[in-house]
Parts: structure tokens; C-alpha cells; sequence
């Protein structure tokens, strides 16, 4: 009963990923969690912000004055 034990713990260890590899998953995992949830961080905060942008008014257009003189002697 030991050794059947003890070889399944063997052929265990052999199919799983090695140490390396595992790590990476799992940071690659981490870093897209990470991103993810900034992502979702930056849009909730521009679009709580983004009424105030379209409700401020936009001020009126300043109006033409006609120069007299060229604006290569305007001073």
C-alpha cells in the first residue's frame, strides 16, 4: 500500500509544471488582473467626470477685431 502511494505521488510531481513555469503563469495571471482592474479603475473615473465636462458651458467665441496694421508690426 506504501509504495502504490509512493509512485502516485511520483507520477504526480512528474505531470506538474515546473517551478518556473508555474511562476510565470501565475504573474502573468497577476499583471492581467492588475490591468484589468485599472482599466476598469480609469473609466469609472472618466466617466464619473465626464458630465462635467458636457455640462459646463462653453465660452462665447471672442469676437474678430480688424487690425489697422499688418501683424508683423503689431506690437
Amino acid at each position: 500500500m506504501k509504495m502504490l502511494q509512493l509512485q502516485h505521488l511520483r507520477s504526480w510531481k512528474k505531470r506538474r509544471l515546473p517551478l518556473r513555469l508555474r511562476l510565470a503563469l501565475w504573474s502573468g495571471a497577476l499583471v492581467l488582473v492588475l490591468s484589468f482592474g485599472l482599466l476598469l479603475f480609469i473609466n469609472s473615473v472618466a466617466f464619473s467626470s465626464f458630465h462635467r465636462i458636457i455640462r459646463d458651458k462653453i465660452p462665447p467665441p471672442v469676437a474678430i477685431q480688424h487690425r489697422t496694421q499688418p501683424a508683423c508690426f503689431s506690437v
